[in-house]
């Protein structure tokens, strides 16, 4: 998903995303003004 964060709420909406993402174990790709950046959660898993 894309998330155009120049208004306000699109970017609480893209915050939102970004944290469900990861809580599902997914990445999350972070434009920056130079390089992408990768956010993920590294803490190992338990069942």
């Amino acid at each position: 998903m894309l998330y155009d964060c120049r208004s306000p709420a699109d970017r609480d909406r893209g915050i939102a995303a970004a944290i469900e993402a990861v809580k599902n174990g997914e990445l999350v790709v972070l434009p920056t003004d130079t390089v992408y950046g990768i956010g993920a959660d590294a803490s190992p898993r338990t069942r």
